[in-house]
């Protein structure tokens, strides 16, 4: 019997599968590797398959790069609001009891639930359950109560304070808190929408260094979605980079998708586009339309704002203003649709009313600002504003004065015409010395009117063959007197305002645009331009314009109280066209303190056609919010904001990876 051979080969599959690769014959290694590769082939093409017929989901990981200019300064809800970076930062940072969702809408944050008594006084609101700060201390109502103190202290000049006046706070327990109002407010609840910060990082910092404490990041804790991991600095300590990661106990189950979120700080807006050209961001949004990239490497994400742009008139400081058939032929004069196109050509939607009845779904006012040039010329023409041919303006000649001396005087007369008389020549005291101005007409007037004709014998005396001067005032001693004293001013009185506006490029092309508009009609038209700090401090709040030309911004709840009742007519106040109307004063009353967002709007679409029919300001345009951002950004559910760092209000939704589910 022959010997077996060795079990070293089936015992090795990689022995054996050489062994049999060296038996083999040529066309039969062709053959097998044909065979190889088919099969490889076909899983390639079984797992593609797969992977086009399931559904994909959001998956965890990836860094997003957001792109802003300029740097941060507080990094502090309380202060936020004077600093846009501060804004952007703060929003993914921070929570508060209410939040917007992407349409818009005002829903709970920290708040799990939340119910306003009938009188719209009371708002109680109950805190979700396991809620935690970057530093997995709890977050209680204790961190509620402490924050809007804190902000109501006037001692620490938050620019949130005036939303939280008139408001006292009632903690029931570590989740539940009430705020009772002093009057019903509808907005309160985007009022609640305030970031808060958390009482035992903050509770010993004084008033004086509250707003820079925050320099230290170790003060820099929130409840947000991401919180804070590192700074990068370059040589001159400025902030290149602040780099913020996924907070794994926030209290959504389904953390954000996005594991790392990254700022990066630009000088300006030059410089962020060439940042996003160089891939350095993913996002980045611009206040310069004609500034945009390229389409084909970012998506323009179009979010509708309910920020508007709108002419003021202040009838104070101009008596051609005052009159309304003035403000209605300024009115018909401007195309807006032209405006928008030379302004914001990407941005601008046409509006007729400050309520913005396309963006809060009213019914748009009957009575809405319609271009009409004939209609203005004509308004003008009846005013007696007739064009110059030569000067290409408009003009009025004033109506002429009558004489003050109409009748003989001399000695024994006494009436007004003898005290004008005196303090006509006690201008004159070669003339008059005495200057006494008593309404009687004695010896020392009399000398004194011989004087004053003899002066202007030619024209007084010469007429008559008189060589001295009577003492009477008779018919061209009255002409002489009514030409030295009260000359008439013939001068041409020219259609002619100013109109004041910010130094920024979109609001000098619009200023320039309706500077052309009114001269076009023949209103002489100058146009003021100031920096931002300067308008407010020098035109805006002492009201030293004609005519304003700048942006408001409304709220997720319509509240135009602030922008229009009498009560704001001065600063703080911000009716910039100083309007007054009774009846509009009690519609916006109650609108305000409606809960019910039905009869809101009813009331404030009746406070629109008033509005209108006074023609108190222009309304020209709302702009748009554009963000753009790279196409590997997936889950960007946005349609409307109300601030532009309202961006990242879904910004737990957003993913740059996938994976099967193939649960499904």
């Amino acid at each position: 019997m022959t010997e077996p051979k060795s079990s070293e080969t089936n015992s090795d599959p990689a022995l054996f599968w050489k062994k049999i690769w060296q038996e083999s014959h040529l066309w039969e290694k062709v053959v097998f590797g044909f065979f190889i590769l088919a099969f490889l082939g076909a899983t390639f093409q079984l797992l593609n398959y797969q992977k086009s017929t399931v559904d994909q989901r959001p998956a965890p990981g990836g860094v997003y790069r957001e792109g802003i200019v300029g740097q941060p300064r507080f990094l502090n809800p309380l202060y936020s609001p004077a600093n846009d970076p501060d804004q952007d930062i703060v929003e993914l940072v921070f929570s508060g009891l209410m939040k917007y969702d992407g349409s818009g809408n005002i829903v709970p944050d920290l708040a799990q639930a939340y119910q306003i008594s009938e009188d719209g006084k009371v708002y109680h609101f109950t805190l979700r359950d396991n809620l935690f700060w970057h530093d997995n201390q709890p977050l209680t109502t204790d961190d509620i109560a402490f924050t809007v103190r804190t902000i109501q202290n006037p001692d620490y000049k938050s620019p949130l304070r005036a939303g939280w006046l008139g408001v006292e706070i009632d903690k029931i327990s570590d989740r539940e808190i009430k705020f009772i109002l002093d009057s019903p407010y509808a907005s309160f609840l985007e009022t609640a929408t305030t970031k808060i910060i958390p009482r035992h990082v903050w509770k010993e910092t004084p008033a004086l260094t509250f707003p820079l404490a925050v320099s230290s990041t170790l003060s820099f804790i929130g409840s947000g979605p991401y919180r804070f991991e590192s700074l990068d600095l370059d040589n001159q300590k400025k902030v290149q980079a602040l780099n913020l990661e996924f907070f794994s106990q926030y209290y959504r189950a389904d953390r954000p998708y996005i594991s790392q979120f990254v700022f990066r700080f630009y000088e300006d807006e030059d410089a962020l586009i060439r940042g996003a050209q160089r891939g350095e961001i993913d996002g980045f949004s611009l206040t310069a339309p004609e500034l945009q990239p390229d389409q084909d490497d970012f998506i323009a994400h179009r979010l509708s704002m309910p920020r508007y742009f709108s002419i003021f008139f202040n009838p104070e400081n101009s008596r051609l203003l005052a009159v309304n058939a003035i403000r209605e032929a300024l009115q018909s004069s401007l195309d807006q649709e032209k405006l928008i196109e030379q302004a914001a050509p990407y941005q601008g939607h046409l509006i007729t009313s400050p309520i913005l009845p396309d963006f809060y779904g009213f019914e748009p006012p009957t009575n809405g600002h319609s271009y009409d040039p004939e209609k203005a010329g004509a308004i003008l023409d009846d005013l007696g504003y007739h064009l110059d041919p030569d000067t290409g303006y408009r003009h009025q000649q004033p109506a002429v004065e009558s004489d003050v001396f109409t009748s003989d005087l001399k000695v024994g007369s006494q009436n007004s015409e003898v005290r004008a008389l005196q303090e006509c020549l006690a201008k004159f005291p070669d003339l008059y010395p005495e200057s006494e101005v008593t309404g009687y007409y004695g010896n020392k007037t009399k000398a004194a009117v011989i004087r004053f004709q003899e002066a202007y014998a030619e024209e007084i005396l010469d007429p008559w063959g008189f060589s001295q001067g009577t003492g009477i005032v008779s018919r061209t001693t009255r002409v002489k007197l009514n030409e030295v004293c009260f000359p008439k001013e013939q001068q041409v009185e020219e259609l002619e305002i100013t109109l004041t506006t910010i130094d920024q490029p979109h609001l000098i092309r619009l200023a320039e645009a309706i500077q052309q508009q009114w001269q076009d009609i023949g209103i002489k038209t100058n146009i003021r331009y100031l920096p931002s700090a300067e308008l407010e401090n020098e035109a805006v709040a002492p009201r030293d314009y004609e005519v304003l030309l700048l942006g408001q911004v409304l709220g997720a709840i319509p509240d135009p109280l602030p922008f229009w009742h009498s009560s704001r007519k001065r600063e703080p106040g911000v009716n910039l066209a100083l309007y007054e109307n009774d009846q509009a004063d009690k519609l916006l009353e109650q609108a305000r303190a409606t809960i019910d967002p039905e009869e809101r709007q009813r009331l404030l679409e009746q406070f629109q056609e008033i509005l209108l029919d006074d023609a108190p300001a222009i309304f020209l345009y709302r702009l748009d919010y554009l963000h753009f951002v790279s196409p590997s950004v997936q889950g960007y559910d946005l349609e409307k904001i109300t601030l532009p760092h309202k961006r990242f209000s879904t910004i737990a939704d957003w993913y740059l990876n996938t994976q099967p589910d193939w649960g499904r």
